[in-house]
């Protein structure tokens, strides 16, 4: 079944700005509370609620239609699930899972999950890549993007601060589309071939503030069906992560 239904436009953006070659600002951003010193995300091993994934992936078709494939998308979340426990965080992460929930807790989780798609594409396509513009500075400068405090409910089932959202997307190409390809080279023509983008995010149960975000993005050449690739994208996710280098010298990678 093609999918039309749920557009990865943060995503397309990040790929589209790294193409041109025209990627700037800061490698993460972090909540003001954070910057202030009101909130704090330099403890190590950083406690973490784990939860579910919001990501896809999906094959190119010749013509560039995307198909999103269940079974590749089941095969990425499990090498992600496991990289982040026994990967290179390991040791630097304490991972805790998501416990037993009512049905309408379900649907709170599933609409938060689906907020934070918007909220942190939004926020890493109008404060993290470039050309920003006049009209989104002041977001950049005090950061307080927030999904609002419909989890708190959360922390008081499982005891943690911090929730991981992971948002994301791997597009790969088809046989099809790989032949095109050659073709069109042939003609000095290029075409898209896929991407992969992961944008990660520490939200605060109590308030909803988004308290950490970056993101990490390749056109065609890695693909979360490949472990090692996964272990690289999470690497280079959380590599300015506070709770991963001294809390000054995250600071000023954030402003």
């Amino acid at each position: 079944m093609l999918d039309f239904t749920r557009p990865r436009l943060p995503g397309l953006l990040i790929v589209l700005t790294l193409l041109a070659g025209c990627a700037s600002g800061p490698s993460q951003k972090l909540h003001h509370r954070v910057l202030e010193g009101e909130a704090s995300l330099s403890t190590q091993p950083q406690r973490l609620l784990l939860l579910p994934l919001s990501v896809e992936v999906k094959e190119m078709s010749a013509s560039g239609l995307h198909e999103a494939v269940p079974t590749w998308t089941d095969e990425a979340k499990r090498h992600i699930n496991h990289a982040l426990v026994d990967g290179p965080l390991r040791g630097k992460l304490e991972i805790i899972d998501l416990p037993e929930l009512s049905d309408d807790e379900k649907r709170m989780l599933d609409e938060h999950i689906a907020l934070f798609d918007i909220v942190g594409g939004a926020a890493v396509g109008h404060t993290m890549i470039g050309p920003q513009t006049a009209a989104w500075k002041h977001k950049s400068d005090h950061f307080d993007y927030t999904i609002g405090p419909g989890l708190a409910f959360l922390r008081d089932k499982t005891g943690a601060d911090k929730a991981l959202f992971l948002f994301g997307e791997d597009v790969i190409s088809s046989s099809g589309r790989k032949a095109v390809f050659i073709v069109a080279a042939a003609f000095s023509a290029r075409i898209p071939m896929g991407h992969s983008f992961l944008i990660g995010g520490l939200v605060d149960l109590e308030s909803g503030d988004v308290l950490w975000l970056n993101y990490t993005a390749s056109a065609s050449s890695r693909s979360f069906r490949n472990r090692a690739d996964v272990d690289t994208a999470l690497t280079e996710l959380f590599k300015e992560h506070p709770a991963l280098k001294p809390q000054t010298a995250a600071v000023e990678n954030a402003q």
